[in-house]
């Protein structure tokens, strides 16, 4: 059961990250027009206009609460924002130092898990943390 929690929170991370398709020879596209976006349609983070520690911060949460709203986690990011701050910025010191994405998740799970039962609520929490801290908080290389 272990093993799909871990899956489902790779999965969850997996939504936040970006790929880059093109290739060093070949030039990024250009767009010409903005589109106006759609209902079905996410706009870009801000966080690539967010300049300050404290302006990714704020984008970091605002994407960890658009995230888990509707849910159970909710009033937790609005109680104790501090915390889930502290766990993206967690995150980007674990992958900073090597560890694979699934490393980080799976040290991080380890650690909840030696102080209470792992959920899998608390996996996809993980999940959506990292993912949002992946996107916003930690530099890129």
């Amino acid at each position: 059961m272990r093993w799909l929690a871990l899956v489902f929170v790779l999965l969850l991370a997996a939504c936040g990250a970006s790929t880059d398709t093109t290739t060093p020879d070949e030039p990024a596209p250009v767009a010409t027009t903005s589109p106006e976006p759609s209902p079905t349609t996410s706009p870009a983070l801000p966080s690539a206009t967010a300049t300050t520690p404290i302006e990714l911060a704020a984008v970091f949460l605002a994407v960890v609460e658009e995230a888990v709203d509707g849910t159970e986690l909710a009033e937790f990011v609005d109680e104790d924002p501090e915390s889930v701050l502290a766990i993206g910025q967690a995150f980007c010191e674990l992958r900073d130092s090597g560890l694979t994405d699934e490393e980080v998740l799976t040290t991080y799970l380890e650690a909840v898990g030696s102080q209470q039962d792992l959920t899998e609520v608390d996996a996809a929490f993980a999940g959506v943390v990292f993912g949002a801290a992946e996107a916003t908080l930690c530099p890129t290389t």
